[in-house]
């Protein structure tokens, strides 16, 4: 099963340059092709020549094959923290190979007082996280894989408004060797960090309106941990057999969510002209039903085509995945059930070198929505859903 949240972020990734214990490695493979070349042909007989295959030249190309994945299996490991640009920040490794634990931990700076929202690691049903966060400003992520990952996984997402400041990690491979990976923080704007500051929460009504949880549910750290999904259903977003982990910059992407479409529409704002608005197209993701009010038990269906030969990895955030499987065409569907009271549930897909978001339409019933409480446009997207939601459960 997959997990977790994202969203727009800088263009790639940091990732390191080559370190100088590879050049004795990098360089030599430059001149031994010309070399081997060189050494591919030769023997005379009488005037003319007469091509032979060197003695030399097998073992030539297994030096070279040798030296071309030694250059690939040392491509260091890193572990970066960078920021959706809205208050969430995502925890991904590269270059990992066959690591089964790993910790990180986080220092950051925020005004909010609320406990980090950590979402778990997208790497398939058989990965877990555990949260630590007992300390303001301080946070730890404990990951743990029962089959070893390689290349790029996407541990985690933390909702952090404000900026990190401290990264560290150590990472544990099937054998059990520790070692400490570099580490990568980007941080959200200056003008990103304004628009966070005047952003309030979504809305949802005071914990006296809502049916009692358990003792304890509510205290920190929040952690989505998501029924697992069984083996057969879930992404492989872990190792192709046979393939080392390579290095790559990651691209970043965000769709529109039907709320900012909400606030930027200058058009008619009629009941029949906001409900358009749920109507969207993508050549990527599909939800069925367009609009779901987020009561926390109701599930959605999220359709996600993807055209990386590689399995994809999801995350989700402010909702939990119960179901996940490969549909005749070869799309994912992921099953998706929005957390109780939530308007900015989202899900991420990695996939190949391109990671995109996509922001589920969803809004909490009427009951569960405080409009005092309400941002820009969220009380007349909110009416809107509800309006579309009860319309479609009474055409059944």
């Amino acid at each position: 099963m997959q997990t977790c949240q994202t969203v727009t972020s800088p263009a790639a990734l940091p990732l390191p340059e080559i370190k100088p214990l590879r050049q004795p490695i990098c360089l030599p493979g430059q001149f031994l092709p010309p070399f081997t070349l060189r050494l591919g042909c030769r023997a005379r007989t009488g005037q003319g020549r007469t091509a032979q295959a060197s003695p030399l030249l097998p073992v030539l190309l297994v030096l070279l094959v040798a030296l071309g994945w030694s250059s690939t299996a040392l491509a260091e490991p890193v572990v970066s923290v960078f920021s959706n640009g809205r208050g969430g920040f995502t925890v991904m490794a590269n270059n990992l190979n066959r690591v089964s634990e790993a910790e990180v931990s986080i220092g950051y700076q925020s005004d909010d007082q609320a406990p980090p929202r950590v979402s778990g690691a997208a790497s398939g049903a058989q990965a877990s996280i555990a949260v630590q966060a007992d300390n303001p400003g301080s946070l730890t992520i404990k990951f743990k894989s029962s089959k070893p990952v390689s290349g790029q996984v996407l541990l985690a997402t933390a909702q952090i408004r404000g900026t990190v400041k401290y990264l560290a990690a150590w990472l544990r491979n099937e054998k059990g060797t520790v070692e400490t990976p570099e580490v990568a923080i980007s941080n959200p704007t200056d003008e990103q960090l304004s628009a966070m500051a005047g952003r309030r929460p979504a809305p949802v009504a005071p914990a006296a309106a809502r049916p009692a949880v358990k003792a304890g549910a509510h205290l920190p750290p929040v952690v989505v941990q998501d029924p697992p999904v069984p083996e057969a259903l879930s992404a492989k977003a872990i190792e192709a057999p046979g393939r080392e982990p390579r290095s790559r910059s990651i691209s970043f992407s965000r769709r529109k969510s039907v709320l900012e479409l909400f606030r930027a529409h200058a058009g008619e704002r009629s009941a029949a002209a906001l409900g358009r608005l749920f109507q969207r197209s993508d050549d990527i993701f599909v939800q069925e039903p367009p609009v779901l009010l987020s009561d926390g038990s109701a599930a959605l269906r999220l359709t996600i085509r993807t055209s990386s030969e590689e399995s994809p990895q999801f995350a989700i955030f402010e909702g939990n995945c119960t179901g996940l499987k490969v549909g005749d065409d070869g799309a994912w569907i992921l099953e998706i059930v929005p957390a109780r009271g939530s308007l900015a549930a989202t899900v991420t897909v990695l996939s190949g070198g391109e990671m995109i978001e996509f922001p589920l339409a969803v809004a909490p019933p009427l009951e569960l929505f405080d409009e005092a409480l309400a941002g820009a446009g969220e009380a007349e997207y909110v009416a809107s859903a509800n309006r579309l939601a009860l319309a479609r459960h009474a055409a059944r």
